[in-house]
């Protein structure tokens, strides 16, 4: 099935994208595995590719950096950070679901 382009900010409401900022920005860099197994063990994404899919529109939008260390004679390690763009657009998220929520409290109050 083709993949259709989907706007920048239409792509942080598909599945595991906010998940995946918010779990490099409060835990620290991680790799490909430990992203699989998101959100305190409930699983995120129904396959790896959807991950690694994500991951890398998450990379081609300059939110995450994808880190590769290639020591020779040793496995070659790649993780993923946040990047301050990254940050930036959490900060914004969290932000405007605020402001909804309050604007939920008002109206069910009045």
């Amino acid at each position: 099935m083709p993949r259709t382009k989907v706007s920048e900010s239409a792509f942080l409401q598909r599945v595991g994208a906010e998940e995946i900022l918010v779990e490099i920005n409060q835990k620290g860099p991680k790799r490909f595995t430990e992203l699989y197994q998101l959100t305190n063990g409930k699983r995120v994404f129904r396959t790896t590719a959807t991950l690694a899919h994500r991951l890398k529109e998450l990379a081609k939008l300059g939110l995450i950096k994808r880190c590769v260390e290639n020591i020779p004679g040793q496995q070659v390690t790649t993780w993923y950070e946040i990047t301050d763009a990254g940050k930036n657009v959490l900060y914004h998220l969290s932000e405007i679901k605020k402001i909804i929520s309050n604007s939920r409290v008002q109206k069910i109050a009045k």
